[in-house]
C-alpha cells in the first residue's frame, strides 16, 4: 500500500494522533479514524499506533494515499502556492500567529446557502496556503470569534494553534474588550447596562440561512445571558427622524446580540427592519454597525507580545458609514466622540 509522508510541526506536537488524523481528514468521523488507525492506515515512525498515541514534533506521520485523496489532503497540496485573494486593503495586522481584518460589509465570514461568493473564512484560507500555511498537518486557520454577514470592522482569524488557543482563552476569561459603533433610531439619552437572554426564533424566510434572535421578556428564559454597555456619543437627525450614534461595549459575544438587545430597550439601529426598524433607502446598506476596536488589560502584556498581538487595535470606519454619520450631522471625527469611554 503507498503512504503519503507528513512531518509533524510545532502545533502538532503533544497532541493526540486521533484528533490530528481527524483534523487531517476534514473532521471525519471518529470512529473511521479509529477504523484507519486499527487497519494501520495512520502509522507513526512506520508503527501501528493507538489513538491516544501523543504525537511529537518532526514525527513521520503516515497516512495512506487512499485517506489522502477522499479526506482532503491532497487538495491541501495542489493548492499550496496559489495566489490568494485576501485583498490587502483590509489587512489590519498579521503575525505567524494571529491575522486580523477590517470585514467589509455584506460578506458572510462562514458558508451561506444564499451567499454564492467566497466566504472570507475561504478567502483566508487560501492566502494561508499561498504564503506557505502551517508546517502542521492538523492545523487550519479559521476565525476566532463571530461577525454577522452585515456588520462591518474588525475579525481575528488564527494563523497557529498559540495564537488559537492565547486568544479563545482571553475571550473566555472575558479579558478582552470589544467596542462597537452603531447608528440607532431615536434619541437614546443616557449610558444603559443590558443584560438580557437571548434566543434563536427561527429563520426569517425558508430561502435563508438568516436566523434571528430573540430577548427574553422576562430576563429569566432558557437564552444565553448577554450583556452590553450602550454609550451614546452623538445625537442628531436624518430627514425629519432623530437617530442616536452609539458605542457598544460587549462583555458576550451572542448572535444578533447587539441588534436584539438594541431593538428590546426601544432603539433598534437605524434602517435594521428585520429587528424592527423602519426601513432607509438609497444607502446601500440594511444597517450601521461597525466592530471598532479590541483592547486587552496590561496584565497580558507578555501573552499579547508573545503572539503579536498590540494592546489596543482598532479598524478603520467604512467610507460609506461615514457618509452616513454625517448625513445625520456628525462632521468632525468619530474617534473624537470614542474617547469618552
Amino acid at each position: 500500500m503507498d503512504f503519503r509522508h507528513f512531518t509533524a510541526g510545532k502545533d502538532d506536537d503533544g497532541r493526540r494522533l486521533d484528533r490530528i488524523a481527524r483534523k487531517f481528514l476534514d473532521g471525519s468521523a471518529l470512529s473511521s479514524v479509529y477504523k484507519f488507525l486499527r487497519k494501520g492506515l495512520i502509522k507513526v515512525n512506520g508503527k501501528k499506533r493507538s489513538a491516544e498515541f501523543k504525537v511529537s514534533e518532526n514525527d513521520d506521520i503516515e497516512i495512506a494515499k487512499i485517506l489522502c485523496q477522499n479526506g482532503g489532503g491532497e487538495e491541501k497540496q495542489e493548492n499550496e502556492g496559489k495566489s490568494g485573494r485576501l485583498d490587502g486593503g483590509i489587512i489590519i495586522k498579521r503575525s505567524g500567529d494571529i491575522l486580523i481584518l477590517n470585514k467589509p460589509y455584506d460578506i458572510p465570514v462562514q458558508p451561506s446557502k444564499d451567499f454564492k461568493g467566497r466566504t472570507l473564512s475561504e478567502l483566508v484560507e487560501e492566502d494561508f496556503r499561498a504564503k506557505g500555511g502551517s508546517k502542521s498537518i492538523s492545523f487550519r486557520t479559521g476565525p476566532l470569534h463571530r461577525l454577522d454577514r452585515k456588520t462591518t470592522g474588525l475579525i481575528v482569524f488564527s494563523q497557529s494553534l498559540e495564537g488559537a488557543r492565547i486568544f479563545t482563552e482571553l475571550m473566555k476569561e472575558h479579558r478582552i474588550k470589544k467596542t462597537y459603533i452603531g447608528i440607532m433610531e431615536g434619541r437614546f439619552e443616557k449610558e444603559e447596562e443590558w443584560t438580557d437572554r437571548i434566543e434563536k426564533s427561527g429563520s426569517q424566510d425558508g430561502r435563508s440561512s438568516f436566523h434571528k434572535v430573540s430577548v427574553s421578556e422576562s430576563g429569566n428564559g432558557r437564552g444565553k445571558l448577554s450583556k452590553t454597555r450602550a454609550i451614546p456619543v452623538f445625537h442628531g437627525r436624518l430627514g425629519q427622524e432623530e437617530a442616536t450614534v452609539a458605542a457598544f461595549v460587549i462583555e458576550t459575544g451572542r448572535t444578533h446580540q447587539i441588534r436584539a438587545q438594541s431593538k428590546a430597550h426601544g432603539h433598534p439601529l437605524l434602517g435594521d427592519t428585520a429587528y424592527g426598524a423602519k426601513k432607509i433607502s438609497g444607502c446601500g446598506r440594511d444597517f450601521f454597525l461597525h466592530a471598532y476596536s479590541i483592547e486587552f488589560s496590561s496584565e497580558d502584556s507578555d501573552k499579547l507580545e508573545k503572539i503579536g498581538l498590540e494592546p489596543k487595535t482598532t479598524a478603520k470606519i467604512p467610507d460609506d458609514f461615514k457618509s452616513m454619520l454625517e448625513k445625520i450631522g456628525l462632521k468632525e471625527n468619530i474617534e473624537n466622540f470614542l474617547k469618552i469611554q
